[in-house]
């Protein structure tokens, strides 16, 4: 519900070709993550297991990429600039929340751990 109603009240205040473009940015930010992720993971811990696998090796995620982009450079360079501003926002509110009150730092150091003391980053345990 509050969701909707967010969303009645951006449509009812914005235009939506705005939104659209914005929704539009973002979705294919998050894609490039995605596909940029997956090139990686694949070179930083080869071995790991994997629950899916991208078929044709990396040509996919590169190829997902180079769209991405080339889709996000279409976009006016207003919605770049309110993307950016967004991602300021968030990381800004991000770095207020994790302050004091999170566990961040284990986290990352366990992330660290996983990734360095390990070859292909699992536990001996986990290996196949």
């Amino acid at each position: 519900m509050v969701s909707a109603g967010v969303c009645a009240v951006l449509a009812g205040l914005f235009p939506v070709g705005l939104l659209a473009e914005m929704d539009s940015i973002g979705t294919l930010l998050a894609f490039t993550v995605v596909c940029a992720g997956v090139l990686v993971l694949r070179r930083k811990a080869p071995n790991a297991q994997r629950k899916f696998r991208v078929p044709f090796g990396p040509l996919i995620p590169v190829a997902g990429v180079i769209m991405c982009l080339g889709l996000m450079a279409s976009l006016s360079i207003g919605t770049w600039l309110r993307l950016i501003g967004w991602l300021v926002v968030g990381a800004a509110y991000y770095k207020y929340r994790s302050r004091g009150n999170s566990n961040a730092a284990s986290s990352h150091a366990l992330a660290t751990d996983l990734f360095t003391e390990l070859p292909g980053g699992m536990e001996k345990s986990q290996r196949p």
